[in-house]
């Protein structure tokens, strides 16, 4: 069937649970290294989302 609508398609992708938590870590060391705030963590976790 074809995509009538705008929205492009989406694609599902899958990881482990140890790739998440590798990710979850990443990202902790990335907020404690880089921000001093709540606000500059969201930030700084909004620019990193996939596009």
């Amino acid at each position: 069937m074809e995509n009538q609508s705008n929205e492009p398609e989406q694609v599902q992708l899958y990881i482990s649970e140890a790739e998440f938590n590798a990710f979850l870590e990443t990202l902790a060391q990335l907020v404690e290294s880089k921000v001093k705030t709540p606000e500059e963590a969201a930030a700084l976790i909004r620019q990193a989302t996939a596009q």
